[in-house]
Order: structure tokens, then C-alpha cells, then sequence
């Protein structure tokens, strides 16, 4: 198998990943201000009035935290592939590598937390917010030490 092929596809899923992490980042933050607005019994913004019902938006969300993690695991198993055919063993003490590993690990809790918890509303999506921005550091940091 050609390197070169690996690395373009690698790069077509970073690319994939941090649109899906886009959306679901800002999908999330919606939900959680409008819950806030509804709890709070104070009008929304008229801008917030484009968007679904929590129900419908909850729904969406989840379905793309399970596009999003299932991107991100076919984008960290390439990373490995890619990192070990490129230096062999020396990309176990890769930060970029770690840390994109250590991000997976946050996604796979979360998918846990919600499979096996029934980890919904409120609570979960804060959680993707966090594990959105841990993601998008993550990816930046990736760059910022090549």
C-alpha cells in the first residue's frame, strides 16, 4: 500500500472530523442556551427561534456524536497506521499522537456514558462541548509541534 495514499486519506478525515466536531460543537451550544432559556422561563434570542424543538435537536445530536465518534476512531487507527509505517516504533512517544489518543479516550467515556448510563440533555451535551474543544486544541496542538 502506498504512504502516499494513507496520508491524503488521513488528511481528507482530519478534515471530515473537525467539520462533524464543528457542528456538533455549535448544535450543543445551542441546545444547552435554549434548555437554559426554557429553565430560566425568559425569552430567547429571536435568532434561536430558527432552530428545532429540544427533542428534535436532541435527536440530531446524538446521531452525530455517533458520525462524529465513529469518524474519530477511523481517524486515530489511521494516525497509527500512518505514524508506524513512517517511524516505526518511535511514534509510541509522539505527543501529537498521545494526546490525539487521549482525546479518542474522552469520546469513547462519553459513548459509554451514554450507551450504558442513559447520559442525555443538558448534562452530556456540556460534556461534548468540553470534549469539542479538548479535540479542536488537540488537533491544533498536533500541527503546532510538527
Amino acid at each position: 500500500m502506498n504512504v502516499t495514499y494513507i496520508k491524503y486519506f488521513h488528511v481528507a478525515l482530519v478534515f471530515l472530523t473537525m467539520a462533524s466536531v464543528t457542528v456538533l460543537f455549535f448544535a450543543s451550544s445551542v441546545y444547552v442556551r435554549t434548555d437554559y432559556f426554557l429553565k430560566i422561563k425568559k425569552k430567547k434570542p429571536a435568532w434561536m427561534n430558527v432552530f428545532p424543538s429540544l427533542e428534535k435537536m436532541h435527536q440530531w445530536i446524538i446521531a452525530l456524536f455517533y458520525v462524529t465518534f465513529a469518524l474519530l476512531t477511523v481517524l486515530v487507527v489511521n494516525g497509527i497506521v500512518y505514524a508506524h509505517i513512517m517511524w516505526g516504533l518511535r511514534w509510541l512517544d509522539q505527543p501529537k499522537l498521545l494526546v490525539s489518543f487521549a482525546t479518542w479516550v474522552y469520546f469513547l467515556v462519553m459513548f459509554i456514558f451514554r450507551i450504558w448510563k442513559g447520559f442525555r440533555g443538558v448534562e452530556l451535551f456540556t460534556w461534548l462541548i468540553i470534549g469539542c474543544l479538548f479535540l479542536s486544541l488537540s488537533m491544533y496542538g498536533a500541527y503546532a509541534w510538527q
